[in-house]
């Protein structure tokens, strides 16, 4: 099973990579039309037990590496802004419905801990670049009066 969500993992994560920098034309609602800005979180069905919890942290890594591959390839501008925040979202409804599934399973058995754990710790350099791609950015988000 692990081998199947780490498979799962690298041919969701080169798609992603590959190909040219997420625009307009090609928003997050194209790949992932629940998570969409306007969309409410996804259902939540409390007897998918951990498997569910795995595909969503799943598909927070793709919402990190989308909006990472943004920020990497625009040009920021106020025009830019309203794509970021749209792509922002996305990530936080998944993030919002990763919990929620979380918080219903209540307790994981050691081996579904250990796959769900395996399963964060591949995204964990995904996050870091993330974060390292916001700092380089923050001065030109602060300059458009963006920053909090």
């Amino acid at each position: 099973m692990k081998l199947a969500y780490t498979i799962f993992t690298l041919l969701v994560l080169a798609s992603k990579l590959l190909g040219q920098p997420i625009s307009e034309g090609s928003s997050q609602q194209d790949s992932h039309p629940a998570a969409s800005s306007e969309s409410p979180r996804q259902e939540i069905d409390p007897n998918t037990g951990v498997d569910d919890v795995i595909a969503i942290l799943l598909q927070v890594g793709v919402d990190v590496i989308t909006l990472e591959k943004t920020i990497s390839a625009l040009q920021l501008t106020k025009d830019s802004i309203p794509l970021l925040q749209s792509q922002t979202r996305a990530t936080t409804n998944s993030l919002d419905t990763l919990i929620a599934q979380t918080l219903l399973l209540g307790y994981l058995e050691p081996i579904e801990s250990t796959q769900a754990t395996a399963s964060a710790v591949i995204l964990k350099p995904t996050y870091t670049h993330l974060l390292e791609v916001i700092s380089e950015q923050r001065p030109t988000i602060c300059a458009m009066q963006y920053c909090k």
